[in-house]
Parts: structure tokens; sequence; C-alpha cells
């Protein structure tokens, strides 16, 4: 579909027309038409405008501007998330010693393997729950990843403080960080509504 194209009939339907039948609904198909698209923000401004000229469809506007907006909210998240798994990766790598430690990666990986089986056993449990099996052991892996992953990465981060007592609370901090972002992303790109679970 031409978005753009879309738009410029409803809008020309609305000034050549305003009083039709067909007018009724023109602001919630344009605002629909954007954000079937993904252009969340284009839709936000469509229903916003239609919020404005539009008194009787209100409520409907209101609720598509609702999800416009937490769409563009769940990106930005996302965005975040990257951002903020990019930097601690790139610190751990460059912080004295230099690179990762081969033996955090093993436990790491076998932290992934035994937290995966774990998930996977728990979640079959609830497999109703999801969209298909696969679903469940994207999602099984994914967490077990972001769970076990952040171990040798925290570490690092960690082993530039002197103070050995200071280590522990600063690697708890990381890898709590690095395995939010990492549940989020996992959440985000295998089933984004999943997140209204959690109010995202």
């Amino acid at each position: 579909m031409d978005t753009d194209r879309a738009e410029k009939l409803y809008r020309d339907l609305l000034k050549k027309y305003p009083e039709s039948l067909f007018s009724r609904n023109a602001w919630l198909e344009m605002g629909e038409a954007w954000y079937d698209a993904g252009e969340y923000g284009k839709a936000a401004d469509i229903f916003q405008e239609g919020l404005a000229t539009d008194s009787a469809n209100s409520d409907e506007i209101r609720t598509q501007l609702g999800r416009a907006t937490r769409n563009i909210r769940r990106e930005l998240l996302a965005m975040v998330s990257w951002c903020t798994i990019g930097v601690i990766i790139l610190f751990a790598i460059a912080v004295p010693p230099i690179g990762l430690r081969s033996g955090n990666w093993r436990t790491s990986i076998f932290a992934t393997i035994v937290a995966g089986l774990a998930i996977v056993s728990g979640g079959w449990l609830i497999h109703e729950q999801f969209d298909s099996n696969m679903e469940l052991f994207i999602f099984a892996l994914g967490f077990a990843a972001a769970a076990g992953m952040g171990l040798p990465l925290s570490t690092n981060v960690a082993g530039f403080i002197g103070n050995r007592h200071a280590r522990l609370p600063v690697q708890i901090v990381f890898g709590l960080v690095l395995m939010t972002a990492g549940f989020y992303l996992i959440t985000y790109y295998t089933n984004v509504h999943y997140l209204t679970a959690v109010g995202l």
C-alpha cells in the first residue's frame, strides 16, 4: 500500500466531503495505514490531529494513539538495550586484562546450557501459552544466553576495580543490566505483544 497516497486521498475526502459517510472514519483509517506500515510516529501524529478535529471518534482515536505511542516507546527501549549491551561488551573487552578469559566463557556456556534446559522444562508446563513450540525454544535459549553470557562480560567489567570486595556488587549490577537488556530484546523480537504483561 502506498501510505502517502492513502493519506492524501483521505485528506482530500475530508476536505471535499466532510459530512460524507465515507469521511466518518478517515482519521482512524489514515492513522491505521501508517501504523500497519510500522510508521508509529506518523500514525501518532495523525491520531493527534484526528483527536483535535474528530470528536465523534475520540475514544477510538485515543486508544489507537495509545497503541502507536506504546510502539514508539518499545522501539526506543530496543535501541537503548542494544546500545547498553554494546557499550558493556566494548568496555569488557577494553579493560585490562585486554580480552575475555576463556575460563569464564566455559563456565558461561555450561550455565547457559543448564539454564536453557531448566527454562525449556519449566516452559513446557505452560507451552499452550506460546504461539508455537519454536517460540518457546527461542525464548528459552535467548533467556538462558542473556543470563549466562553476562557472566564473563560482567566479570571483566568488574575486574578493573582494585578493591575486590567492591567487585561483586559491580559484577552483579552489570550482569543484571545485561540480562534485563537481553530479556527485553528477546521478547521484543520474538513476540512484542508479551511486553504488555509487564506494562510495556
